[in-house]
């Protein structure tokens, strides 16, 4: 019985110190799971931000959006250019989603 006591013991041992060197240790499953956590979540807002953007300036039709469009001679009516909006969508969501992507990679490297 004296024996299995030490074998366990020299067993446990022996696992800690290949741990050590072996790239599958509890400390890396944990951090490879809050990597694709992190993924996961980032790509979240890759996908919301530019939808975000869309509807609200579809909603709110703001004037830069706009293009007057005649009727009759006399009335003019204001519709939606479908080309602006997308590219206002596009220039707001580059600046929101590389100023986001540079302020993660700057707190990875140098937390606060």
């Amino acid at each position: 019985m004296n024996e299995h006591i030490d074998y366990d013991t020299r067993l446990r041992n022996l696992g800690s110190q290949v741990n050590q060197f072996s790239s599958k240790s509890s400390d890396n499953v944990i951090s490879s799971s809050s990597i694709l956590e992190k993924i996961r979540t980032t790509r979240i807002y890759y996908i919301l931000v530019p939808v975000a953007i869309f509807i609200v300036l579809f909603v709110l039709k703001p004037s830069f959006i706009m293009d007057e469009v005649k009727v009759d001679s006399v009335l003019t009516k204001k519709v939606m250019n479908y080309n602006k909006l997308l590219m206002v969508d596009s220039v707001l969501t580059l600046a929101i989603l590389m100023t986001y992507f540079i302020y993660n990679h700057k707190m990875t490297k140098h937390p606060l």
